[in-house]
């Protein structure tokens, strides 16, 4: 690290930290009853979201008191998916909130602001720091107490550290007003990509309208060289055997996603369904209610994969372009007919079967006129997906931005310095010195009082 600001130290997570606890245990409802208690959601957005929270019915007047969450509280997400193991959100004043499960806890000793805390916190996620100490599974990754209380961290001087909060709120707050306006545009993207399909497969894109009587109301299976069938989902290896099997992933966007694979030790012949060829169209027929029945057209190379289980495929037969059905099938009378149809819904993941697949009510054109659609909304969906682009560089550049102010703030360049301020040494050594003294008086072995015993005396009165 480079040279610290005057008046700057360098401490350890466990130097600023009065406490590191756990949440409450126990089974939580969203239906309102009970004391209203965090959840790894309430946090995801980095600030505590009330909409997002749980509720416990078994409590007592000691966990009230206990879990109670204050005012600066630091809630930690040290158990979630690697893409957020890390996300930290502080409690502000008027939360009426308690400590759930799986979220750290962190309440601060008083050498540093709270709020300036949670900025550091979010400036070392973004460099990657909590992820690179953390225990990584296949989908969560954890980051225990011990490492956590490990992480060095600069201490501005305390008057010092409250201008560069306030300063961090002001700043921050214009880049968090600007990143709310773009994040409506990924919405308004995919309302402009239904509404291009919704054209696309009713005739009004191509202005013949659905009652032409070249327009024909058929299902899937009428358009399909073979029944829909599923794929197969061996268990991955760690070695490359040269079969790659797909996973979910590589088509839950809505289109085909390269390198979305696990190896799988599999002998497949060389005529087997299972691997790709180039026009074949994939559907998903397990997932959440969201994505169950989202589809994507495979335009690669053949035989370079296999499919998996929970992915269906088929192939268009003569009287379809392979384009305009995987558009029809991405439309969202289709998709509703798909979730409409899922079993499964409540508890498990919801499915549908290779009867509700054949069966997906189709809208279909002449060839001619197919054609037509597909180059206009191949067009179409070009321009959206330039706009897609230029959102996701400002986000980007946005990210970038956050980063670098947060950045200036922790090497002492965002606000003038005060010579008249307390070193942040010498705070530290006090409320350390404190610290020592506290826990001295707690290991203290506390003094048995003897009780005092009376001999009675013998009188010899012979």
């Amino acid at each position: 690290m480079s040279e610290l600001p005057k008046g700057w130290s360098i401490a350890t997570f466990d130097d600023v930290i009065y406490s590191i606890t756990n949440g409450l245990n126990g089974k939580q409802n969203k239906d309102g009853n009970g004391i209203p208690v965090s959840r790894i959601e309430s946090i995801a957005s980095q600030v505590v979201d009330m909409s997002r929270i749980g509720y416990l019915n078994e409590y007592d007047d000691e966990t009230l008191e206990k879990y109670r969450l204050q005012q600066g509280d630091v809630l930690f997400s040290h158990i979630n998916s690697p893409a957020h193991i890390g996300k930290t959100a502080i409690c502000e004043d008027g939360i009426a909130l308690y400590h759930g499960v799986n979220l750290l806890r962190i309440v601060l000793n008083g050498t540093i602001e709270p709020q300036l805390f949670n900025y550091y916190c979010k400036f070392i996620r973004a460099r990657g720091d909590f992820s690179s100490n953390a225990q990584h599974a296949v989908n969560q990754s954890s980051l225990n107490q011990k490492k956590i209380k490990l992480f060095e961290i600069v201490l501005p001087a305390k008057q010092e550290q409250t201008r560069i909060a306030n300063k961090l709120d002001s700043i921050l707050a214009k880049v968090d007003k600007a990143q709310a306006r773009l994040n409506k545009i990924p919405a308004i993207l995919k309302r402009f990509r239904q509404s291009v399909l919704a054209a696309a497969t009713s005739g009004e894109l191509t202005q013949s309208g659905f009652t032409s009587s070249e327009w024909q109301s058929v299902k899937l299976i009428d358009l399909v060289e073979n029944k829909p069938r599923n794929g197969k989902s061996p268990k991955g290896v760690d070695f490359d055997t040269g079969v790659k099997n797909l996973t979910l992933s590589a088509i839950t966007p809505g289109y085909f996603v390269e390198n979305k694979y696990k190896f799988v030790d599999l002998d497949v012949p060389t005529d087997s369904h299972l691997w790709l060829k180039n026009q074949d169209i994939l559907i998903q027929r397990a997932n959440s209610i969201e994505y169950v029945g989202v589809s994507a057209l495979y335009e690669g190379e053949d035989d370079q994969y296999i499919y998996p289980d929970l992915i269906m495929k088929c192939r268009a037969n003569a009287r379809v372009l392979s384009k305009y059905l995987y558009y029809a099938l991405s439309s969202e009378p289709v998709r509703k007919y798909f979730r409409d149809n899922a079993t499964g819904t409540t508890g498990n993941m919801p499915k549908i079967n290779q009867t509700v697949v054949s069966a997906a009510p189709i809208n279909l054109p002449q060839i001619d006129e197919q054609k037509i659609i597909v180059n206009k909304v191949g067009r179409l969906f070009k321009k959206a997906d330039k706009l897609e682009q230029q959102y996701l560089d400002a986000k980007a550049r946005l990210d970038r931005l956050t980063q670098s102010i947060l950045a200036k703030a922790f090497r002492g360049e965002l606000v003038p310095q005060d010579p008249n301020d307390e070193p942040a040494e010498q705070l530290l050594e006090r409320i350390l010195k404190e610290r020592l003294s506290q826990q001295q008086k707690a290991d203290k072995p506390k003094k048995i009082a003897k009780k005092r015993t009376t001999k009675a005396k013998i009188t010899d009165k012979g």
